[in-house]
């Protein structure tokens, strides 16, 4: 009785609800054939592969993976975070994304999901009309992967959010991402925090952004949430007010960069809030240059007084406290 049998029965199967072939040397292929079969029947559960949760999981992981290969799984949200997933898994779960209508939400950060999960994904992707955030944070899909989501991104119009947060993404990664980002019309949310995209790479990030749909770039943790979202907002080109406070914050020279680079392109902010950070030199001088790009006079409040030279060199006036 082999996997075409096993097939033939399942599309004929009125009665059995739940199927567990976990352990068996199934491949790709009988992946596929068992998930199409199932769906055309009765089952409801199909098991092929046992997820390990490190942490709590409101909805149990593996009922509802089994739930989603067969289309019975109706929620909004699929939480696989932290499962040991592997591009063997992630393949089967993107079978079953080309026809799913229902979810909104998938996390599947922290696990194994590598290039060829990532491409499955994709492929998912590009014909999913439902999902609208998507997790992948703490993976490795490195540069393939992020080009396999960005060509995705060219072709879906539902994703609203997308979380690439230390996946070893580069240069050609970030650089395929902001192109797809500047065709994208739906994509509202990236963030890409922890990885390498280099001097040359965070520049066409936040000019990408300015000139896309995108509102919220994330590429830097900040300790404070409201700080958090406000620089996001900042780098995605979707703040329009006046005065830009990020007093104890935790900005970095790093950061600074960003922001210089963020004030080329803003026309609101006319005071900028930067007190008790961790501010080099450097960092105020990528500031400077930004500000000086657009030729604005900006009130740069409560500098540290080490940094007095800096400012008085630039078109800014230093209000100390």
């Amino acid at each position: 009785f082999g996997l075409e049998e096993l097939a033939v029965a399942l599309r004929q199967n009125t009665v059995l609800r739940k199927l567990s072939l976990i352990g068996n040397d199934i491949g790709l292929d009988g992946t596929q054939a068992l998930v199409t079969a199932a769906r055309a029947g009765a089952i409801e559960e199909l098991h092929l592969f046992e997820l390990r949760p490190f942490q709590y999981h409101q909805t149990e992981p593996n009922q509802a993976f089994a739930e989603i290969l067969v289309g019975s799984f109706s929620q909004g949200e699929l939480d696989l975070h932290f499962c040991c997933i592997t591009d063997e898994i992630t393949q089967a779960l993107a079978m079953a994304l080309k026809y799913n209508q229902t979810l909104l939400h998938l996390r599947l950060d922290l696990n194994k999901i590598r290039v060829a999960g990532a491409k499955a994904l994709a492929m998912a992707l590009s014909e999913n009309r439902s999902v609208q955030i998507l997790n992948l944070a703490g993976n490795a899909l490195g540069d393939a992967g992020a080009q396999a989501m960005a060509e995705a991104l060219e072709q879906n119009n539902s994703l609203v959010e997308l979380v690439l947060n230390k996946n070893n993404i580069g240069q050609v990664g970030t650089e395929a991402l902001c192109s797809a980002m500047m065709t994208n019309g739906s994509l509202k949310k990236l963030a890409l925090v922890g990885n390498d995209w280099g001097d040359f790479g965070l520049q066409v990030l936040v000019r990408s952004a300015y000139r896309s749909s995108l509102e919220e770039l994330y590429l830097f943790e900040l300790p404070r949430k409201e700080h958090h979202q406000v620089l996001a907002r900042f780098l995605g080109g979707n703040f329009d007010k006046k005065e830009l406070d990020l007093e104890r914050s935790g900005i970095t020279d790093s950061m600074a960069q960003a922001l210089g680079m963020a004030l080329t392109m803003n026309d609101t902010v006319t005071k900028l809030c930067l007190r008790y950070n961790d501010l080099s030199a450097n960092g105020f001088e990528a500031i400077h240059k930004g500000l000086e790009l657009r030729k604005r006079r900006t009130s740069l409040l409560s500098l540290p007084s080490k940094m007095s030279l800096v400012v008085r060199s630039s078109r800014l006036t230093s209000h100390s406290v």
